[in-house]
């Protein structure tokens, strides 16, 4: 399973991150797609592609027809460290 997850880089002087809904493994192109369109036309926030493996969340980028795992923020470590609920 996939998600797009993004953060805001700067809402009242501070990152703001979210993510949106679980989508199947099917629907992996699209959010590609429009990943990359978000990206290319939004330079005020970053969306990337998360993807769920049992209970871990891993951030992914494909490059090359191949995914690979990412440095990115993880974004329930964030919400925990500010007192959200995921």
């Amino acid at each position: 399973m996939y998600r797009i997850a993004w953060c805001i880089k700067e809402i009242f002087g501070k990152p703001q991150y979210s993510y949106g809904g679980w989508q199947n493994d099917n629907k992996i192109n699209e959010l590609k797609e429009w990943v990359y369109k978000q990206n290319s036309i939004d330079s005020n926030t970053y969306y990337w592609i998360e993807k769920k493996e049992g209970n871990k969340v891993k951030n992914v980028c494909d490059k090359w027809n191949k995914e690979f795992e990412t440095e990115f923020v993880n974004i329930e470590k964030v919400n925990q460290t500010h007192g959200k609920q995921t």
